[in-house]
């Protein structure tokens, strides 16, 4: 599998998670008129979700990932990345200091998710 297609099943997969969670209408932003410089998945207001799979991440590719979600965060949204190698579970990794900004993010979200 090329690494396109690896991308494309990642946020996919992170799109499913967070849908099946109750958190937003999420999908990827490729899908929908995405561009350079964009979060990976759109339709969970306040984050800018950036999704990675690799087999070997050390911290500074970390740090890389949520450089790359910060600079897609527009002034509303928070950054985070959903990460994940082959058989594991996803991981969510954030800034501390935007935990709770987040946190009310993904309450709304489900909120907003159970009324539609």
């Amino acid at each position: 599998m090329n690494s396109k297609q690896k991308g494309k099943r990642g946020e996919l997969e992170a799109a499913k998670i967070l849908k099946d969670l109750g958190i937003g209408t999420p999908r990827r932003a490729q899908q929908y008129s995405g561009v350079a410089g964009s979060s990976d998945l759109v339709g969970v207001p306040g984050l800018a979700i950036e999704v990675k799979r690799q087999e070997r991440a050390s911290y500074s590719h970390l740090v890389e990932w949520m450089h790359q979600a910060t600079n897609a965060a527009t002034d509303q949204e928070k950054p985070i990345v959903m990460h994940r190698k082959a058989r594991s579970d996803w991981v969510i990794t954030l800034k501390a200091q935007d935990l709770p900004e987040i946190a009310q993010a993904v309450l709304l979200a489900m909120e907003l998710s159970s009324d539609a």
